[in-house]
Parts: C-alpha cells; structure tokens; sequence
C-alpha cells in the first residue's frame, strides 16, 4: 500500500528533509514552497492550482512510500528529523510527521501536479504531461534519477553551460542521472553526447528522455563515469559530489580536449576550497563560479595538457 507522508518546514530544510525522505525509501517527492509561486508568476507561467493557502510562507513536504507498517516509517522519519535538528534547527513543527493512505491511483499522477516547467535564459525544462513553448526545450519524464533541473546543483550546471559555445562540440556527460544536461547541450548544438552512469535505474529514464526528445546522437554506458572510454571531449559536465569529483580528477585530465571546458557541481560550500586545489594539481583554473543556498558549481579551464 501507498502511503503519503506529509512534513511542513521552511524553505531553507526542505531540501535536507527532502533527501531524509529519500533515504528511508520515497518513491517520489512533492514540495509545495512558496518561493516556487514566486518564480512562477516572475516567468509568466499560468499554474491553474495556486491558491492563496500555499502563499503564507510554510513549505509542504509529501513523501509517498510503498510499506504495509506506516507507524513504523513515521517513527523512523521523525528520529531522522530529531536528528537533522541537532545540527540543523528546524522549524518546531517540522518534528510533526503525518501520513496518510494513498486512494488505488498511481502515486505518480499525485505529484505531477506540483511539478513547474523549469524556464531559463537559453532553454526550458517540461514534464512530458505539460505542452512545451518556446524555441528551445527539453522534455522529460521524472523518475527517480537525479536530475530535473530543480536542484540548485544541476541549475548551477546548466546556466554555466549558456557561457560556453557548444555548437559541435562534442560533449560528456557522467553521472548523468536523467541525462537532462547533456540532453540540454545537445539541444544547444552539440554535436554528440556521452552519458555514463552506474545507476541502471537512472539510465533507464535517461533512455526515455532521449526517445521523448527524438535524440539520437548520443552514447549511454552503464560504466564508472568515463572507464573503458578512449574518447576525449571539448566539454565535460560532472554535476556528482565533492569526493567523487576528486577521485575522476586525472581521470577527466585525460579526457578533456587541450581548450576544452569543465563545468563540476553538486559541491557543498565546505567543500569547494579541497575540490578546486584537487583540480589546480590537474591543471585547471575557474574561469566561472556560481552559489546557490549552500551549493557550488564552477567552470574549469586547462593550463597544459594535450
């Protein structure tokens, strides 16, 4: 049985209660913030379920999980929550986790509908259930692979991707999650994209995203970011964590063409100084910083190489 459990907080926890609820299982998530309303009327976007309700400032969590013991998920959400607390004081009625039965409907169609298009400068992100405008655009089905454009890290990633000319140039994407930014490069002009993951699952989606999209210059491997691959790249994206990116650093040293661009994200801020002093041993310099709430993302330049 599905059942929905339902946190309220603030906008500065949800992310971190978010990623709580993923880890004890959630099939998906449905956030509804009042700063989303905010970006939404900003872009002219017409949501038909804005009510005035959701505009008074708390943010609602629903997590939907598969269990035939709820009592149980909620008592282990809550401890998780104590202890986000301890280091992370949350709002007093964040401690206070609801759930209730999900109706025999596919969970999936419950949150579809708090899910916004993503509109930015040069391209926009639209779930396949909403008609897509404008000249340039990405359409994909959400899953569970990381990836939709919402989180700070993967719009970091993209928005340094604009200052970057990727007409034919040939691109990697690892780690790819969902694939949406290679997917949005191709978009973009590039000429092919190579996208590795060692999730299954998030290749599977990313499979279906490139069939939504009529995308068809592009290699998929389930491998270990760019093992077993002989090619290099004029631009290499790797939106993956702080650790992670470290150890890839010789890895994508040689991969990456003599003038070509590094576009790393997904890095805490108490983590960038060790990253990009990992990456100066490489050869790399920033040419470009983006921030957002505690996230990092950079754009990497070569000194020497091949």
């Amino acid at each position: 049985m599905t059942y929905k459990f339902i946190v309220k907080t603030n906008h500065e926890a949800s992310e971190i209660i978010s990623d709580a609820m993923f880890e004890l299982g959630a099939m998906g998530i449905s956030i509804t913030d009042p700063k989303d309303f905010d970006e939404i009327d900003k872009n002219g976007v017409v949501w038909d379920y804005i009510d005035d309700t959701d505009k008074i400032g708390i943010v609602t969590i629903e997590g939907f999980v598969d269990t035939t013991e709820p009592e149980i998920c909620q008592n282990l959400l809550r401890e998780r929550l104590v202890l986000i607390n301890s280091f992370f004081p949350l709002p007093d009625y964040s401690l206070d986790v609801q759930f209730e039965l999900v109706p025999e409907v596919d969970w999936r169609s419950e949150w579809k509908k708090y899910y916004k298009p993503i509109i930015l400068d040069k391209i926009s992100i639209f779930p396949s259930w909403i008609e897509p405008y404008g000249e340039k655009y990405v359409i994909i089905e959400p899953g569970q692979a990381f990836g939709t454009g919402e989180h700070e890290s993967t719009n970091m990633c993209l928005r340094l991707s604009f200052d970057i000319d990727l007409n034919g140039k040939k691109v990697a994407d690892i780690g790819c999650g969902s694939g949406i930014i290679g997917m949005c490069a191709l978009k973009l002009g590039a000429s092919e994209c190579y996208f590795s993951d060692l999730d299954r699952d998030a290749l599977d989606n990313l499979k279906i995203n490139l069939e939504l999209n009529g995308i068809v210059n592009a290699t998929v491997k389930h491998d270990s970011l760019l093992t077993n691959n002989n090619d290099s790249y004029d631009v290499i994206f790797a939106n993956i964590t702080a650790d992670v990116l470290m150890l890839l650093a010789p890895q994508i040293e040689s991969h990456l063409n003599k003038d070509g661009y590094l576009i790393i994200s997904g890095i805490i801020a108490d983590r960038s100084e060790e990253t990009l002093a990992c990456f100066e041993k490489y050869g790399f310099t920033v040419s470009k910083s983006l921030a957002m709430k505690d996230w990092r993302a950079y754009t990497l330049r070569r000194t020497h190489g091949n």
